[in-house]
């Protein structure tokens, strides 16, 4: 009779340990594949965003050269009525100031 009870309690025992190896692998599986998707949607999308900035660095690079290009434009065109017409400076600026806000603050500036 104890033998019968201890082989039953080995069949219970080993029953369990098999759940409780299927269960973890079955975790440990899903796991895996739910990192597998997670990476899988990361990657375009890390792809995109890094294009994006890339893309977007270089408008922000051409718009800031092309500002920088119109204000020296602006700033040679006023050096250069200041030898000619040094009278004029001012009204030319006053023009300038609402096309260009930074000119003005750079004549103040300069006075």
């Amino acid at each position: 009779m104890t033998k019968h009870i201890n082989q039953l309690f080995f069949n219970r025992t080993l029953v369990v340990f098999m759940l409780l190896a299927v269960w973890f692998i079955g975790a440990m599986s899903l796991r895996y594949f739910y990192h597998q998707q997670v990476s899988g949607y990361k990657n375009p999308i890390n792809e995109q965003i890094n294009q994006r900035v890339g893309m977007l660095s270089v408008l922000q690079a051409e718009l800031i050269d092309k500002e920088f290009s119109f204000v020296g434009a602006n700033l040679r065109q006023l050096g250069a009525m200041s030898i000619e017409a040094p009278q004029q400076v001012a009204a030319y600026a006053e023009r300038l100031k609402n096309l260009n806000p930074t000119i003005w603050q750079l004549y103040v500036a300069d006075s």
